[in-house]
């Protein structure tokens, strides 16, 4: 089930890979050199979209039966995005929408702080604070970001160029991975990493 729920959630990234997959060929070749054909190939697109489709059924009837409908609604909005908007807008609203929102939402949770006025029902406070912290941090990353982009664009091969960014983007998936499963085991033993700790 679980498996079905983050296939089902990665919509804005499988259905645009399966709308999109010939105009990747040269970026998907240049990240990884078996890649890009991949991407090109009909059945390859087609089973990203099957694969999205059955996920998203077993996701959607498993929420409804638990009486969840906003995560059903979740995942139905995102296959539309994934199947209508332009596959990097979509990937784009997926990240900043949905995925980038949720973190920062546990980040308010992590915070024992944060946490406290959420509590005590003033989120309003906790997101002030979270915002204020994550200022710097958020620029920094933006004007990098740009930077990148505009690099991209700009290059005498912006293929190649797409391609090391987005590879330095990945390179940043490890880390980020890591600090939410140690966040995640924190929040499952608190006792356990305190005493760890003394």
């Amino acid at each position: 089930m679980s498996v079905a729920v983050a296939l089902a959630g990665a919509g804005a990234l499988l259905l645009p890979l399966a709308r999109a997959g010939p105009l990747l060929v040269d970026v998907g070749t240049t990240v990884s050199p078996g890649l890009g054909p991949l991407l090109g190939e009909p059945v390859v697109r087609a089973a990203l979209a099957a694969t999205w489709v059955a996920a998203a059924a077993v996701a959607t009837t498993a929420a409804l039966r638990a009486g969840q409908r906003q995560v059903a609604a979740d995942v139905l909005v995102l296959g539309l995005l994934g199947a209508v908007v332009p596959p990097l807008a979509a990937f784009a609203l997926w990240f900043g929408g949905w995925h980038g929102l949720r973190h920062c939402a546990r980040l308010l949770l992590d915070d024992q702080r944060c946490a406290s006025w959420v509590a005590a029902g003033d989120p309003a406070r906790a997101v002030r604070v979270l915002a204020g912290r994550a200022a710097w941090p958020t620029l920094a990353a933006t004007a990098v970001l740009a930077a990148l982009l505009a690099g991209s664009v700009r290059a005498a091969d912006p293929s190649r160029a797409l391609a090391t960014t987005l590879l330095l983007l990945l390179a940043l998936t490890v880390p980020h991975m890591l600090v939410v499963l140690w966040s995640d085991h924190r929040a499952r033993h608190p006792g356990r990493l305190s005493r760890s700790a003394r």
